[in-house]
């Protein structure tokens, strides 16, 4: 249901700290979008299916040509098939 912007706000920073861990390690999620964040009933903000991650310098397992995630969240380098970044998780964050 709706939320305050507060908690908006809040959900959103802690999804960026997760994207700031994963890209750290060399993940790039690659589906971020609000089906994939799961809030607990005590306040805790979780980053789910990591189930078409890329991890950096290992080749893609899809086919070439072949574009997967939520056309909807999808940052436009990714649309487009160019190769994503970091970058392509923060804007399908924002």
């Amino acid at each position: 249901g709706p939320i305050t912007p507060r908690r908006a706000a809040h959900i959103g920073a802690e999804v960026l700290a997760a994207l700031r861990a994963a890209h750290a390690a060399g993940v790039l999620h690659r589906d971020v979008k609000p089906a994939n964040v799961l809030l607990s009933n005590d306040g805790r903000v979780v980053l789910t299916d990591f189930g078409i991650a890329m991890v950096e310098g290992s080749s893609a397992l899809t086919m070439t040509g072949e574009v997967v995630g939520s056309p909807e969240f999808l940052a436009p380098e990714r649309a487009l098939g160019r190769t994503p970044g970091p970058e392509s998780d923060l804007w399908s964050l924002g």
